[in-house]
């Protein structure tokens, strides 16, 4: 199955992954962005660590990721007017309003790989069953941990 919920408009602060997609870009990726929200922008603001902690990817026809970006909430109180990043690799990002399909789910990356392209197989199936119409080859995960 799969559940369904909005989700308002927001900036957030970005950046890429390698084409690899390991842990050690995943890790690298996020210490950019936990810089930047520790000072590491042209004002020297530093800002609180917020949850989740997006990944957004591009996928391919068997459900594997071809590109990544992961993005950091910026707070409220800073959403008007966010810090320029400091660091060449790090932008701001508006993300409109949406709604989200989405499926809970455990994953302990990077031994449980296989779980990731399993879980967004169950999640398009249970979308075209319902009739809903999405495009697959883009996935985003939330980590709350």
């Amino acid at each position: 199955g799969s559940e369904s919920g909005e989700v308002n408009r927001a900036k957030w602060v970005g950046t890429r992954l390698g084409s690899a997609g390991d842990d050690r870009e995943s890790m690298a990726a996020f210490f950019r962005l936990f810089r930047y929200i520790s000072g590491n922008n042209l004002s020297g603001t530093k800002m609180e660590m917020t949850a989740p902690v997006l990944t957004n990817m591009k996928l391919n026809m068997q459900f594997q990721v071809t590109s990544a970006e992961m993005y950091f909430y910026i707070p409220e109180e800073f959403q008007a007017d966010p810090p320029v990043p400091a660091d060449g690799d790090v932008f701001i990002k508006n993300f409109p309003d949406r709604v989200v399909y989405y499926r809970a789910f455990n994953w302990d990356f990077p031994e449980d790989k296989d779980v990731f392209e399993n879980e967004f197989r169950n999640l398009a199936a249970a979308l075209g069953v319902a009739g809903k119409r999405f495009y697959p080859f883009h996935a985003v995960t939330a980590g709350y941990t």
